[in-house]
């Protein structure tokens, strides 16, 4: 099965290609991609969109989540600290 491909209007896609990756709102942990995480995304062409697709991807397995309406982004372990209250 193919993997998607970069898409400017996703907001994880453009998000990661303006900061190489995601970057926590509430700890600046930062999640970028490497080699292992682009096997698979190989439909892209450009190495760098191959890489923001690959990392989104990466990051919304993990469980770092989406704040739509700040365009920020939290990681795992502080999603878990702002659901628990």
């Amino acid at each position: 099965m193919a993997q998607p491909l970069y898409n400017h209007e996703n907001l994880w896609h453009s998000n990661a290609n303006l900061l190489g990756g995601f970057n926590c709102k509430d700890c600046d942990a930062f999640l970028t991609w490497n080699d292992e995480m682009l096997a698979g995304f190989g439909d892209e062409e450009d190495e760098f969109l191959r890489g923001c697709v690959a990392v989104s991807a990466r990051a919304q397995a993990d469980g770092w989540e989406l704040l739509a309406e700040e365009w920020n982004f939290v990681c795992p372990a502080c999603t878990a600290r702002r659901r628990a209250g």
